[in-house]
Formats: C-alpha cells, sequence, structure tokens
C-alpha cells in the first residue's frame, strides 16, 4: 500500500528533475521520471520519445527498442495528481478504453486515424506500420501513475483483450513500484522458498562457496517469482542483479522456451532448457526429504530471467497447462557481491549487457570523470550520479559512447540501433588509449547543439499541429548530422576537436542530410536513419561534393 513516504519520494525525485531539466510542470517531470527509470536511456532522448497533447489517443510517449529477433515497441500513458489525497485512486478505465481503440486501429492500418492523431503521434504510428512490414515486433503497454494501479476488473478485462494478441505485454508503474524503483534503483531483500522435485539434488562446497542443483517444478517457480501484492506481476527485486532484460515472446530463444512449455510433450523441458540459476546469502533445506522446501535469504535469479518470464507469461490464465513442466536450477550460497556479478557475467553470454554500471568502476572512466571535472564538468559513470545538478553541465557516459561512435568513428547507424553494446562488445572499440576528456567534451557540445534544433523543431510541430514539419527528421537522424559534420570537418581541413571550428559545419550537414532525406519516397525517417546504407549514401554525397571543389 502507498504511504506518504512513498509520495514525498517520487515527488522530491520530480522537483529535482523539473529543476535540473528546468521544465515548467510537474506532470511533464513525472513523465520523464517513468520513462528514465523504465527505460534505461540517455535523458536528452526523452523529448523525441513524448507524444502528449491534444489528440494523443491516450498514447503519450512512444520508444522503439530493436535487439536481434526484432524490435519491442513501448507505449507508454502517464496519470499524475499534485495531490496525496488522490493516491488510492485507481488508473482511470477510460484511458484504457482510448489505448485498446487505438491500439485495434494501429494494427487494421487505418489510415483516417490521421485525421484524428497529432502529427508527432502519427508520425510514429507510421514507423510502427513500417517496422511491423520489416520485422517481427513486440509490444509492451506500461501504465504509469503515481496513484494505485488498475482495479482488479479493469485488470481482468484488460488482460482478456491482450490475450488475443500475443504479442502485448501489459507492465503497471503506481506510486509504491515507482518509489521502489528511486529508492536505489531500489535493492529490496527477497527472501523466498522454492521446492525441490522429489529429493533430486546434488550439493557441492569449496571453501567460502556452497552450492545445490535441484529440479523444481515450473509452477513453484512461479510462484516464487510471483508478486506477492499484485499477483499478476512478476516480483522485478529477484531479477535485480540479472543483467539481461526480458526480451519478449517475439525473441527467438523465448518463442522457443515457450513452445517447448506448453507443448503436448513439455516433460521435454528439463532436458531442452538451461535451466536458471540464483544466487542467495544463505539457503537451507532438509536432505532425503521428499519436496523438501528450500529456505533462501536475499536471493536473486542472476541467470534464467528469459525462461522464468516466459514461465510466468505462459502460466497466465492457466497454469494447469506447465503441470509437468520441470526445470534444473542452480542454488549459490555467497553473500559477495563482487563473486555474484561474476556469476552473473559467466552465465549470461548470449545477450547484451544492459547496464553500463558494470563498466562504471573501469579505469578510463574513471581517468575521464577526474578530467572533465577539472573542466568543469560532471561526468556520470552510472545513472543518477549527479542528479541535482545544472544540467548544462552534466555529461552522460551513454551519450558520449553514441557521440564517439557518431562523430570519431563514423558509425552513426551504430550510434543509433546499437546503444545497448556500447558497454558491451563496443567498449574498447569505443573507449580506447586515445580518448581523452577534450574529444569527448567536443563531441558532447556538438551533439547538444544539434538537440537544440530538434527540440525546436519538436516544438514548433506541436504548436502547428502540422502533419509535416522540414526538420521532423531531426527526431530520428541526429547522430547522422553529426557524422556529416565530421566528414565536412575532414574536407575543410578543421580540427575534429576544437568544437569552434567543427560547430562551423552545422547548417551545411544538416542541409545536406535534409536534401538527402527529402529524396527518400515513403520512406519513414525510422528506417532511414536505422539503415546501414544511409551512412554510405551520405558519404558518396559529400565525396560528390568534393570533387566540384
Amino acid at each position: 500500500m502507498a504511504t506518504i513516504l512513498n509520495w514525498n519520494q517520487v515527488e522530491r525525485r520530480i522537483k529535482l528533475i523539473k529543476e535540473s531539466l528546468g521544465l515548467s510542470k510537474d506532470q511533464d517531470a513525472f513523465s520523464y521520471l517513468c520513462l528514465d527509470l523504465i527505460l534505461d536511456i540517455d535523458i536528452d532522448e526523452i523529448p523525441s520519445l513524448i507524444t502528449d497533447g491534444s489528440n494523443d489517443h491516450g498514447i503519450d510517449a512512444i520508444h522503439f527498442e530493436e535487439n536481434s529477433d526484432g524490435t519491442t515497441i513501448h507505449l507508454f500513458s502517464f496519470k499524475y495528481t499534485s495531490k496525496f489525497e488522490k493516491v488510492k485512486s485507481n488508473f482511470p478505465l477510460n484511458e484504457t478504453d482510448k489505448i485498446r481503440c487505438i491500439f485495434e486501429n494501429i494494427l487494421s492500418k487505418d489510415e483516417s486515424i490521421k485525421k484524428s492523431c497529432n502529427p508527432i503521434l502519427f508520425d510514429k504510428i507510421s514507423n510502427i506500420w513500417d517496422i511491423i512490414e520489416k520485422s517481427d515486433v513486440y509490444f509492451i503497454i506500461h501504465l504509469c501513475s503515481n496513484m494505485s494501479p488498475l482495479d482488479s476488473g479493469a485488470r481482468s478485462l484488460f488482460f482478456n483483450w491482450i490475450k488475443k494478441f500475443k504479442v502485448i505485454e501489459l507492465r503497471e508503474h503506481h506510486l509504491e513500484s515507482i518509489s521502489d524503483e528511486i529508492v536505489g534503483k531500489s535493492r529490496v531483500i527477497v527472501d523466498g522458498n522454492l521446492k525441490m522435485f522429489g529429493d533430486q539434488c546434488i550439493e557441492h562446497s569449496n571453501g567460502y562457496l556452497r552450492g545445490l542443483t535441484i529440479t523444481a517444478r515450473a509452477i513453484d517457480i512461479i510462484e516464487l517469482i510471483t508478486d506477492k501484492d499484485y499477483k499478476h506481476h512478476i516480483n522485478k527485486n529477484i531479477f535485480y542483479e540479472n543483467i539481461r532484460e526480458h526480451l519478449g515472446e517475439n525473441n527467438s530463444v523465448n518463442s522457443k522456451i515457450l513452445e517447448s512449455a506448453t507443448a503436448r510433450n513439455n516433460f521435454e523441458f528439463w532436458y531442452l532448457n538451461n535451466g536458471i540459476t540464483i544466487v542467495s546469502d544463505s539457503f537451507t533445506y532438509i536432505p532425503k526429504l521428499l519436496d523438501a522446501p528450500i529456505r533462501m535469504k536475499n536471493l536473486q535469479i542472476v541467470n534464467g530471467g528469459q525462461t522464468s518470464y516466459t514461465l510466468f507469461k505462459a502460466a497466465t490464465g492457466d497454469s494447469e497447462k506447465l503441470k509437468d513442466v520441470k526445470i534444473l536450477v542452480k542454488i549459490i550460497q555467497t553473500s559477495d557481491r563482487e563473486i555474484t556479478s561474476k556469476i552473473a557475467e559467466a552465465t549470461n553470454s548470449q545477450t547484451p549487457i544492459r547496464s553500463r554500471d558494470i563498466r562504471s568502476n573501469d579505469i578510463i572512466q574513471l581517468k575521464l570523470e577526474s578530467a572533465l571535472n577539472e573542466m568543469g564538468y560532471f561526468y556520470e559513470r552510472k545513472r543518477y550520479q549527479h542528479l541535482g545538478r545544472q544540467k548544462s553541465k552534466i555529461i552522460d557516459s551513454l551519450k558520449v559512447g553514441k557521440s564517439m561512435l557518431a562523430y570519431y568513428l563514423r558509425m552513426p547507424d551504430k550510434a543509433k540501433t546499437a546503444s545497448n553494446q556500447i558497454f558491451g562488445e563496443l567498449y574498447d572499440l569505443i573507449f580506447d588509449d586515445s580518448i581523452s576528456a577534450n574529444r569527448v567534451l567536443t563531441a558532447h557540445k556538438l551533439v547538444e547543439e544539434i538537440e537544440r534544433r530538434r527540440n525546436d523543431a519538436l516544438l514548433s510541430l506541436r504548436e502547428s499541429n502540422l502533419a509535416k514539419f522540414s526538420e521532423h527528421w531531426l527526431t530520428e537522424g541526429l547522430y547522422h548530422v553529426l557524422y556529416q559534420m565530421s566528414l565536412i570537418c575532414e574536407r575543410d581541413r578543421r580540427n575534429l576537436e576544437i568544437y569552434d571550428e567543427a560547430v562551423l559545419g552545422i547548417e551545411e550537414a544538416i542541409k545536406t542530410v535534409d536534401e538527402f532525406f527529402s529524396k527518400q519516397e515513403r520512406a519513414s525517417a525510422y528506417r532511414v536513419f536505422r539503415s546501414a546504407t544511409t551512412k554510405r549514401e551520405l558519404y558518396i554525397a559529400s565525396g560528390q561534393q568534393l570533387s566540384l571543389l
């Protein structure tokens, strides 16, 4: 149950964001807060996600998240109250009705909705249609409020509607859960019990480590991970140290997990699945006791998050179909967080690392922080590290990675589509020995200037309510403008690392990319600026200009 403590925690964060970003309304700061907590993105990207305004059909923001198996499309609806007395009010049912209506229009590709949508929303919808034609999609609908979640009747109605599509997931973010996220991206201690199947177990110990390998029923795993207060939701605190995000049922691995768990011969699941790894401070059980409960203190599922989420999804509405599903579970006893991190990394090698925190104490990150601090800037190795500081003086490490990719390494498509690899396989390429505070600062300031123009374009688009705006592509093409500025510097023999020289090319860069995009008939900006061929064609355009000089 939400309390005044939860309220004050969220309100303090809203005020900090509002002041830091210079926002005029608390409700806007609440939207920023939710997007920042949920998506783990550069906060400067948020303006380009917002669709809120007149004729938004209940959809206040849209984010596209690409992975190797398709695209996850996040749809957000925000509801904010300035009065604590209203926190017991449920998320309004009429807002979910709007979402259901617009979603069905989207999937039926009803182009007549253009007349009733604001231009930014319709531009995002056009992108959705383009994505659906070219890749697999998975939708996550986020209902965000600083009140209470949907009531049970409204939630059941919404879940029944979701079932017919099979590619939609509902996630509710309410006052209590948002407060928990803020309080440490909150590391809540979770204790739990898990029954072993029969007496099938092997125990192993070696000095300060102790392990137990068991077979468990899928339904018992589901019970372990279910939120005790909200039965339709997973307790995400159990996955705090899991370095993979849930990739959705359309992910090729997860679709196979779902298929094998719900198949007629799903007794084979134990043999086909890699299982789950749990780390806990301690565990106890009675040896040789059939179906012995294993009592775990401060447990974390560090591997098997995809399996856990997919089994939970499969059990929605009918857990009986999983009664024969068994799964291999490894439980490791340690309270050493460094060991826990090593286990999480070692057992999660197939999916890009979610968080930059794993690199935050790298020597290069520490050196950049120190050097930039001497220049009057605050380098954020970790999210929220400098919350409350003047925004213009904060340099975000994720944003630095994308800027370096586009400007110095000339990989704008990667900057746009591979942000989840910046602290993974691309890390050594970006943060190599050649990096310096000056190089970082120049690229950062150039991006800020392009962002200022992008935000001006978005503001004009919202205020004019026009279906088109000459620079609306800047919301997607920002890093290609930065790439073009790099090419112009080389052509004109300017120093890439000196901001005052590099910024001279911004008008030409925008004009070149604008002319290129205007020639892409019926192509969405979303798709154009994620294509590897765009970079090549812009390079050729620059070469043609060079030959004329």
